[in-house]
């Protein structure tokens, strides 16, 4: 992450709030994150064991020297005194215990880092997620705090109306009633903007509370992204032409015209591609596939259990073989010989532990690639349970839409009629409550399209895929 990020949240207290971009706190996150970082450690460590199971391919080169003072005097030195030195080199010629540990450090290389790519696609998700619901939250304080203007103005001028006998004291009470139901909510979206605020804060590796910032958007970005700008475009077909006080969805045929357009709304060829997407590109399926790989090395290697080791021995000393033992009686009067020579260890019988051990390899291969399978199923499934959830949120989006335009004309009307005492008090409220509701149906429903969109590529596995 650059530099600058650093400063200028220690320094944020001196010059207030600042405003983010989503690209801008998903830079945060993936540089600070706490998981992140744990699991960017996990890696390097990974890396540094394949490097330590191939360094066990190196010669080997130990010095020994031993020293001893016996009861008796010793044979070979006539003295009660042995003194033994040597330098010797080892180097492993076969060994399937090395070699399939190089492959298997390797593996869990792969497996590291695929669980680094997935983890790093959950935070973004998360943290896009958890962008928007802040906006949405934002949104919800803003309509709240106009509900309560509105309600206070009303109550205003049902206060001067009662002074002068235009109305009764119950629209009175019921006005300032509808003040303190709109101040509650107030304060309980003030708490939810907070709430997903800490949460967002956290996802970026700080301490909630750390510091304030805004974001920079007002609005949701649904035409900014292009697949759904193209499907809003495609589903406001529905919407017909109609006259001012009236409403397509309305209309006779709305709600079989809606269907129609939401069944062919991603075709089967745009079905077929996001599923192709998720078998080639995401992380979890990607590493199950690296864990089927290991379980078949761990069965290779209990099949080289059955074959020997063999290594090079090179050693210059008193005791340059194991069947030859020069001591001396000084410690720096030692006498050295050279042996140049090979070992073989073949075990031909161990009471079949290696028969179990081979067993018990191939049963668990055949588990990892059951839970392989399983993951195929669970990657289709989790990308249509997207693609219908979008389409679900489309639809609701454009009835939302209709409806707050539906509600913005009756609150026109509504307030002529309070005006010249056609309706009461308890009327316009529920015209105001309609209102409020509409706007928070198409905010949420567009939260919940975007957080499809966003849904459907963390299913898919693409957000590491700059081609995508």
């Amino acid at each position: 992450m650059h530099r600058w990020w650093y400063l200028l949240l220690f320094f944020l207290p001196l010059f207030g709030e600042i405003e983010l971009s989503l690209a801008e706190v998903e830079e945060i996150a993936l540089e600070n994150n706490r998981d992140i970082c744990a699991l960017r450690n996990l890696l390097c460590k990974a890396k540094e064991g394949r490097l330590e199971s191939l360094s066990r391919w190196w010669p080997e080169v130990y010095l020994i020297s031993r020293g001893y003072q016996t009861q008796e005097r010793q044979a070979v030195t006539n003295s009660k005194s042995a003194f033994i030195s040597q330098i010797g080199v080892a180097q492993s010629l076969f060994s399937t215990d090395r070699y399939y540990d190089v492959k298997l450090s390797g593996l869990a290389v792969e497996q590291l880092q695929l669980l680094l790519d997935a983890l790093i696609i959950d935070i973004l998700f998360e943290v896009r997620v958890g962008y928007y619901r802040v906006l949405y939250d934002t949104l919800a304080l803003r309509i709240t705090k106009e509900s309560v203007q509105i309600y206070q103005s009303l109550s205003e001028r049902e206060t001067q109306n009662y002074r002068i006998g235009t109305t009764i004291l119950l629209n009175l009470n019921q006005s300032k009633v509808l003040i303190a139901k709109s101040s509650s909510s107030y304060y309980q979206a003030l708490k939810n903007l907070e709430v997903d605020r800490d949460v967002l804060i956290r996802l970026m590796g700080f301490d909630p509370g750390s510091f304030c910032f805004e974001l920079n958007q007002t609005a949701f970005p649904l035409n900014e992204i292009p697949l759904l700008a193209s499907k809003l475009t495609r589903a406001e077909e529905i919407f017909a032409p109609a006259e001012k006080g009236q409403s397509p969805i309305y209309s006779p045929n709305f709600l079989s015209r809606e269907a129609k357009t939401m069944q062919t709304l991603f075709t089967p060829f745009e079905r077929n591609l996001w599923e192709e997407r998720a078998l080639t590109y995401r992380p979890d399926l990607r590493r199950q596939a690296v864990e089927v790989k290991m379980a078949k090395t761990e069965v290779n290697k209990r099949w080289g259990e059955y074959l020997p080791n063999v290594w090079l021995e090179a050693n210059y000393g008193g005791y340059p073989t194991r069947t030859l033992d020069n001591p001396s009686n000084a410690l720096f009067n030692q006498k050295f010989h050279w042996a140049v020579g090979f070992n073989v260890e073949w075990l031909l019988f161990d009471g079949f532990g290696r028969d179990y051990r081979l067993q018990q390899a191939k049963y668990e291969q055949k588990a990892k690639c059951c839970a392989y399978e399983k993951g195929m199923q669970v990657a289709y499934e989790e990308v249509r349970r997207q693609l219908f959830t979008m389409e679900e949120a489309l639809s609701t989006l454009l009835t939302a839409q209709g409806s707050v335009r539906l509600s913005e004309e009756t609150k026109e009307l509504a307030e002529i009629q309070l005006e010249i005492g056609t309706i009461t008090i308890f009327d316009y409220q529920f015209v105001i409550d309609g209102l409020i509701e509409s706007l928070n149906s198409q905010n949420l429903a567009a939260f919940e399209l975007i957080r499809s969109y966003y849904g459907l590529k963390h299913a898919s596995g693409i957000d590491l895929e700059e081609s995508l």
